[in-house]
């Protein structure tokens, strides 16, 4: 496990932290620079070390003794031993496949922490894509709005348009200008928790347009991958199985401890020596036993129990994915006329609609995609959480 840590560490070292083009590259990144994952991996190291040293036996036992007799005559007596005591699940082999499984958890309480860390890396760039687009949208409105209120201007000093048409105007590109500087500001909060997520390397993410919508056609497709993948079952059903071996090493262990070793005593003249053997019983050991079993059937629960809902919250994102991908396509559909915004402008100038008239249908067409981006971020973040439950980052 130590070396494997090591290889990964080299190389995700030498992966370059290059300009952040996608989901995938930001992920790479995480991996690579996140301090928290760079901690857990090492608390991981420490943690098959304190399984490593749970496998030794216990230390040897040396006595040495040096007695003198009394009357003097008597001479002195010399005494040596050496013992080594095993317990059965040592000797049987169930320690060693417990430190396995011991391993295992650790390993897979690793792995759902960090994907815990890429989905909000990944969340964090789908609000970073929603601000691009939003910026650019507000952009796009402003310099619609700003053209036509130079047209207004010139029209009411020519007396042909009224002045409360262009203050209209003016405070209509008022409330856009504070709207793309809180996206703007919005944006900057996003880059800076991907930063915090990379480890302190800046990112550059310029997208603004939202990946493919791919969603499984039947919940159970989708289901199926996930009990195959998903970082918080793979971690319950490693913790049933360390709980599993736990119960064979305290059955084990309730079986006597057998100790062997090395004995002499050596008077003058005299010495006796030889090989010994010696049993510990665990008269209490049962209840060490009983408690493993509760803890087995405890885990075996919470297995259970995360299944169902993890099966739950997912059936209910997956329809509400469903929902949002035929919202987005409305919303599509919809805005299929790509002039319209010129054709309101068209209008305006050709005096067939007043700018009050204009300002109401501009907003109306803006407002129409603004919401189209919305659906689009929340179906975004959902899809995000179903590729986490059914995606191994590792």
């Amino acid at each position: 496990m130590k070396t494997k840590f090591l290889i990964l560490s080299i190389f995700f070292s030498s992966l370059p932290l290059r300009a952040q083009s996608g989901l995938d590259a930001v992920t790479d990144s995480v991996l690579a620079y996140n301090t928290t994952l760079k901690a857990l991996r090492a608390e991981v190291t420490a943690a098959n070390a304190a399984t490593r040293a749970d496998l030794s036996p216990d230390d040897t036992n040396v006595e040495f003794g040096y007695l003198w007799g009394g009357p003097r005559s008597l001479g002195e007596r010399k005494d040596f031993s050496v013992s080594q005591s095993f317990d059965m699940a040592t000797l049987t082999g169930a320690k060693r496949s417990w430190a396995r499984s011991r391993n295992a958890l650790t390993q897979s309480r690793y792995h759902a922490r960090a994907v815990e860390i890429v989905v909000e890396a990944r969340q964090a760039c789908i609000d970073v894509i929603y601000y691009n687009a939003t910026v650019r949208l507000l952009e796009t409105k402003r310099q619609n709005l700003e053209t036509m209120s130079r047209l207004v201007q010139k029209e009411t000093e020519y007396g042909r348009r009224d002045a409360l048409a262009l203050r209209a105007a003016q405070l209509e590109l008022a409330g856009i200008e504070g709207e793309l500087r809180q996206s703007e500001a919005e944006r900057r909060g996003a880059l800076a928790t991907l930063e915090r997520l990379c480890g302190g390397h800046s990112v550059t993410l310029n997208d603004t347009i939202f990946p493919p919508v791919a969603i499984p056609q039947r919940f159970d497709e989708l289901w199926s991958t996930v009990l195959a993948n998903h970082p918080t079952l793979a971690a319950m059903s490693a913790e049933v199985r360390e709980a599993e071996q736990s119960v064979k090493v305290a059955r084990q262990n309730r079986l006597p401890r057998l100790s062997v070793g090395f004995m002499g005593e050596y008077l003058a003249g005299e010495r006796y020596q030889g090989p010994t053997i010696g049993l510990s019983l665990p008269l209490f050991g049962g209840r060490r036993a009983k408690q493993a079993v509760a803890e087995q059937a405890a885990a075996e629960c919470r297995r259970t129990d995360a299944e169902e809902q993890v099966k739950g919250i997912l059936k209910e994102k997956y329809e509400r994915a469903e929902a949002l991908k035929d919202l987005a396509a409305h919303y599509d559909e919809s805005l299929s006329e790509a002039d319209a915004a010129s054709t309101l402008g068209r209008a305006l100038q050709g005096g067939r609609i007043t700018m009050a008239d204009f300002l109401v249908a501009n907003r109306s067409l803006f407002e129409l995609r603004q919401k189209r981006l919305d659906t689009m971020r929340e179906l975004h973040q959902i899809l995000t959480e179903l590729w986490a439950a059914q995606t191994s980052i590792f």
